[in-house]
């Protein structure tokens, strides 16, 4: 809860309160002086009267929310009496005693509380001065290299949830280690701004208590060509020190291990994600084995899906997928332990034909598109119970076929399939979500949206004369504008849109032409790539990047019904070969840990399930493609 101020806002009552009024309403276009409160967050007015030139009859009111020029007030703030006030009675956003008395005296003599963590999402460059608390809980694989400026002194507050990689600069942003880190969930960094984007970090604690940055040399051996390193993020660190040939024990997950290669005769295994040769380290080749495919389906769950499903989606911690279905229950909810998956029973289904589903990024929501009235429903989770939550004040007037959460979870996105509308778009308030706000609408029904990784784009996929329309997030925060000269060239029937993690790729999934168009984003220009070798073979449906940004899944009509791509920068690779769902795939949900995915298909069983492989001894995602030079490229396990 944060208290919010602005400068000079002074307005007068419009109509008259009672002593018990909760609601009041200043002069009309005068709302806009006040601030607009979100997320628990307030600001202090005053009320009083004039007798002439004296002030008199004063009274403090705390406001939560602000519509236009309609106030939500709390009453007896700061031991004021509530009375009644007439019409024309001032109102003015002033410096009060409550907000300065907990330092008193050059003493703190009450509790000082801070705003509430924020969850953000790892990106190379983050917006940490503006996240609007001073904790913030980061997910994400991503390398964050960058942070915005903030005014020197600032502080931030990092707790992890995934495996990002710090990156270190000796000037923008000073590491205590002096080199990379490698985050883990739990750990925690503390950074102060000297100003200009410039951050150093002050303290980093890791929540397995192993020392941060322990970074060793291994004895040199005959015969030297080349040194390397290896970042320890197996749990079982030993075998990483003895591939290593380090000897020492007290180097723990994430810390950083040099040592030399011997060309001819290799002791360790170099696991920097570079291609190696076989010839050159045939104990690496025989570790990995031959180029395979990289995933493998697991059992179908006991009472699958019965009927065709439209869209699935795993909650961000991977314990639980929602399937939609065509058919009462219209949605299913599975549990996941391990690599299996039980069903769940869900006591307030959706009331029709449900097409997509959507979490919050901290998962305590989930968003459910659907044929029927209300076409939107919104769930709260708490545990393994899911429950219908009202915290729309407009649901969408017709059927709605695409949904999202922004990253921050401020907004809501989803298809409205009413000629005119089409698109609605929900900020978050204090008490739930508002209904549509000021945006330019597109032309045709909406089949998909989907925000970038820092909430800064949306993009909306729709079957019009512009089946592609790109918004930016407005200055203020609070809404999105088109961006016209952004509008993507395409065709009539665009289905599916994907930003890559590292917000650098923006891939579109068609029913028409190549089926597949691949943009790479500079800035708010998006420039289209040339196409795969290799592209989808149907109309394509719908499509996800893993979380590591390294592989495209691209789910379409017609067989083998699910493309898999590999990255390398903007070029994309198909996989040689992998296990195949046997029907036409409709929507695709990776777990944030990139371990599983999800595919929801129009043929029985209506779901598939797999797992990411990792080679038992290396740790290493098992290859899906050779590298050139007859040889191969690993990757650290995250």
């Amino acid at each position: 809860m944060t208290q919010l101020f602005t400068n000079n806002a002074e307005s007068v009552l419009a109509a008259g309160i009672t002593a018990a009024a909760t609601s009041i309403t200043v002069k009309g276009g005068e709302g806009a002086l006040f601030p607009n409160p979100l997320k628990g967050d307030y600001f202090l007015i005053t009320l009083f009267q004039r007798l002439g030139a004296i002030e008199m009859n004063w009274e403090i009111v705390k406001c939560t929310a602000r519509a236009g020029d309609v106030l939500t007030v709390e009453r007896q703030v700061e031991g004021s009496t509530p009375r009644a006030f007439n019409a024309g009675d001032p109102v003015s956003l002033r410096l009060t005693a409550g907000a300065v008395l907990p330092v008193h005296q050059g003493a703190l003599t009450g509790p000082l509380n801070e705003a509430a963590p924020v969850p953000v999402v790892a990106t190379s460059s983050m917006a940490i001065a503006s996240a609007g608390a001073n904790t913030l809980l980061v997910s994400g694989i991503a390398s964050i290299a960058a942070f915005d400026a903030a005014p020197p002194g600032a502080r931030r507050r990092m707790v992890f949830t995934d495996a990002a990689t710090l990156v270190h600069n000796a000037v923008s942003m000073v590491l205590t280690t002096g080199a990379d880190i490698v985050t883990a969930r739990g750990d925690c960094a503390e950074w102060l701004s000297a100003g200009g984007g410039n951050w150093s970090m002050l303290d980093y604690s890791r929540a397995s208590g192993s020392p941060v940055g322990v970074v060793a040399t291994a004895q040199a051996v005959a015969g030297q060509t080349a040194t390397g390193t290896a970042l320890i993020t197996a749990a079982d660190a030993a075998a990483a020190r003895a591939a290593l040939g380090v000897s020492v024990s007290n180097y723990g997950a994430g810390d950083l291990l040099t040592s030399v290669r011997k060309m001819a005769a290799p002791d360790w295994l170099p696991c920097d994600g570079k291609p190696y040769l076989k010839s050159s380290y045939p104990a690496l080749s025989a570790a990995i084995g031959p180029a395979t495919a990289g995933i493998v389906r697991l059992a179908t769950p006991v009472s699958p899906p019965a009927a065709t499903s439209a869209g699935c989606a795993f909650s961000p911690d991977g314990q639980y997928v929602a399937i939609a279905q065509s058919t009462s229950p219209y949605m299913l909810m599975f549990k996941r332990s391990g690599d299996t998956f039980s069903r769940l029973g869900l006591s307030q289904p959706p009331t029709g034909f449900t097409y997509k589903i959507a979490f919050s990024a901290d998962g305590t929501l989930m968003a459910v598109a659907q044929a029927a009235s209300p076409f939107l429903s919104m769930y709260r989770r708490d545990g393994d119970v899911f429950t219908l939550a009202n915290l729309l004040t407009a649901n969408p007037s017709a059927t709605s076929k695409a949904v999202a959460f922004s990253p921050d979870g401020n907004f809501i996105a989803c298809g409205d399939d009413v000629n005119g509308l089409w698109l609605r778009l929900y900020r978050k308030a204090s008490t739930g979500y508002f209904g549509s706000i000021g945006i330019s609408l597109p032309g045709g029904t909406v089949h998909s949206v989907a925000f970038s990784p820092d909430g800064m784009y949306l993009v909306v996929a729709c079957q019009s004369t512009y089946p592609m329309m790109l918004y930016k997030r407005a200055p203020n925060g609070e809404s999105y504008v088109l961006l016209p000269e952004a509008n993507l060239p395409g065709q009539m029937g665009t289905y599916g849109t994907a930003f890559s993690p590292d917000g650098n790729i923006l891939a579109v999934s068609m029913i028409t032409g190549g089926f597949l168009a691949l943009y790479a984003r500079d800035g708010d220009k998006f420039t289209r790539l040339p196409d795969p070798v290799v592209m989808p073979t149907g109309q394509s449906s719908h499509l996800a990047w893993s979380p590591d940004g390294g592989t495209l899944a691209v789910g379409h009509t017609n067989t083998p019904f699910l493309t898999m791509y590999s990255r390398e920068g903007t070029t994309l690779t198909k996989w040689p070969s992998y296990p195949l769902p046997g029907g036409w795939v409709s929507h695709v949900s990776y777990t944030k840990d990139g371990a599983y995915f999800v595919l929801s298909m129009n043929e029985a069983p209506y779901m598939a399930v797999y797992s990411v492989l990792y080679d038992a001894a290396t740790q290493f995602v098992v290859p899906t493609l050779a590298s050139p030079g007859a040889g191969f490229k690993n990757y650290i396990k995250t």
